[in-house]
Parts: C-alpha cells; sequence; structure tokens
C-alpha cells in the first residue's frame, strides 16, 4: 500500500521527480494534498485499487472548476472525480462522503476541529494501515473515516476545541479501536 501527498506540493523540485512514477505504480494508494496536483483529467487513469482524498478546495482544483461548484453538489462532484480517474473518492469535510464501487456513503460523524492542519494527513494514514490490513481500499476508508470521525466527537467532549492539533486525535483513534466494534455499516446511504 502506498500513502502519498502528505507535505508534498507541485513545483517542488523532488515533488516533481519522485509523484509522477509514483502515480504509474499498479499497487494500492491513497493519494492525496501535494499529490492530488498532479492528477491530469484526460491523462491519468487508474487500473489498480486507488482513492483520492481532496477537501472542496483541491476537488476544485483537479477539475478546475470553482469550490463552489463543489459545494454546490458534493454528490456531483464525487462522482465526477471518480469516473474521470476510474478510482474511489474520499471528498474530505462537513458531511465526508465516499464513493466507491457506484456506492455512495456519508459520514454522520466528526467535527469542525477537523478542519486542523494535518487532519487530512492522519485520515490518509489511517486508510493506508487498515488497507493493508483488510485488503480492500473501501473497507479500510470507510472504517479510517468512521475513526476520525468519531474520534473527533470524542476529543471536543473531553477537551474541548481550543487548542487542537491533528496530533492529539490519534490518542483517541486508538482508544476507539480497542474499546469498540467498529461497524461503517452507518455510513451507507439507502
Amino acid at each position: 500500500v502506498i500513502a502519498i501527498g502528505c507535505g508534498l506540493s507541485a513545483g517542488l523540485d523532488w515533488s516533481e521527480q519522485i509523484i509522477p512514477p509514483i502515480l504509474n505504480i499498479d499497487k494500492t494508494m491513497i493519494i492525496d494534498a501535494g499529490a492530488l496536483d498532479f492528477l491530469k483529467i484526460g491523462e491519468t487513469a487508474f487500473s489498480s485499487s486507488k482513492i483520492i482524498t481532496p477537501h472542496e478546495g483541491e476537488a476544485a482544483r483537479i477539475l478546475n472548476i470553482n469550490a463552489n461548484c463543489i459545494r454546490n453538489d458534493r454528490i456531483k462532484a464525487v462522482k465526477n472525480l471518480a469516473d474521470t480517474f476510474n478510482l474511489s473518492v474520499l471528498l474530505k469535510g462537513c458531511g465526508s462522503l465516499i464513493y466507491t464501487d457506484s456506492k455512495l456513503h456519508l459520514s454522520p460523524y466528526g467535527h469542525n476541529i477537523l478542519a486542523t492542519a494535518g487532519s487530512g494527513d492522519l485520515l490518509t494514514g489511517i486508510i493506508g494501515g487498515l488497507a493493508a490490513q483488510l485488503n480492500s481500499i473501501e473497507h479500510a476508508s470507510l472504517c479510517a473515516l468512521l475513526l476520525q470521525g468519531l474520534a473527533a466527537e470524542n476529543y471536543v467532549k473531553k477537551y474541548g476545541h481550543y487548542g487542537f492539533t491533528a496530533s492529539m486525535l490519534l490518542d483517541e483513534v486508538i482508544l476507539i479501536m480497542n474499546n469498540i466494534s467498529v461497524s461503517y455499516t452507518h455510513l451507507t446511504l439507502p
């Protein structure tokens, strides 16, 4: 499993050299952050199990449209991204969506603390770790989104939302994993 993009950005020499060849590797992959800028409409299509994890601004950049278009129809955006690049999509934000294998999932969990820098990187890492164990990008993504959302809610109940950094969420994720039997069926839309 490859997780790529966290801490990287287009325009940096190292990113320009490493990201394009990695994107062409036929492995399960989570594509986030800086690696998203290397997806090109009409030029990039995938054949293996891959997921992109953009927030609304990144999704708009990838599709070369205004971010308001994404906000106004998030469902259309995830389907458009999935069809354009032949992969699964996790659109982060209030009411995060996952579109994979022609199924749409909506997360009812989370908190606005997840808009903090690094929260998406943590999610990418959780998806990567679970995908390696579960051998399914769909199940890993659903489980990771559920874990992160519940962890954010639990964190805010315990500590409040001021002074939060993304790394503080990891302990809550671990507590949930060790104490709750996680079922991601709560994320499936009828």
